[in-house]
């Protein structure tokens, strides 16, 4: 299904553009609106489209996100360029408050599992030093790489810029998911098959693609 809204979606923007090529500009208001915000708003729900397949309302509300998006197409196809700017600064609208939900919901989970490595890298250096060693320079870096990222993502939610600290709160994961990588050739008690099938959905996510469970799979 998410296919078809997809290929319905690109079909409406393609058509924005031409249309919008073909019609001359009449003044600063409202077209210049529609044109700029055909653009934005396209572009940003496809950047969101798997963070909403994955961890927001998932097909019914980017289907709701789309569906504001042709309405307005269709008001400016029908040349009512008031009513089209309204409707593109609405779907604006909707789609800053999914990203900033998202965003939230991106920070709790990668802080999450933040947490949850530096409580591990603690311990496990700990005990490393203890026997007269040190745990893979790699690593290190690694999580330092991924708290660095954090800190921007926050810093980009906070401006309220979702979609952008989005795509750093998954680099924070993927660095963290490295980490464990490099650490399981150092530590042969970490489960690494286990961590991987725990956040097989975030790693799915942090590649943009949509996760399917096994439940769905089967």
């Amino acid at each position: 299904m998410i296919k078809k809204t997809v290929i319905l979606f690109l079909s409406i923007f393609t058509a924005v553009s031409i249309f919008a090529q073909d019609t001359p500009s009449g003044g600063f208001l409202p077209e210049d609106v529609i044109i700029r915000l055909s653009y934005e708003n396209f572009k940003n729900l496809k950047l969101l489209s798997a963070a909403i397949m994955n961890f927001g309302g998932g097909e019914s509300e980017f289907k709701g996100l789309v569906q504001t998006y042709a309405q307005a197409t269709s008001l400016y196809f029908q040349k009512k360029n008031p009513e089209a700017a309204k409707e593109f600064q609405k779907n604006e609208d909707d789609i800053q408050k999914t990203g900033m939900d998202l965003a939230v919901k991106y920070n709790e989970r990668t802080n999450e599992i933040q947490t949850e490595i530096i409580e591990y890298n603690v311990r496990t250096r700990i005990d490393a030093e203890l026997k007269g060693e040190r745990i893979p320079a790699p690593a290190e870096k690694l999580l330092s790489q991924a708290i660095e990222a954090m800190r921007f993502a926050n810093d980009l939610k906070d401006r309220e810029k979702p979609v952008e600290a989005i795509d750093y709160y998954r680099i924070a994961k993927k660095k963290c998911f490295e980490y464990y990588e490099v650490m399981a050739t150092f530590d042969k008690n970490l489960k690494i098959d286990e961590i991987r099938e725990k956040y097989e959905k975030d790693m799915k996510d942090n590649e943009s693609q949509i996760y399917t469970s096994k439940e769905k799979k089967n």
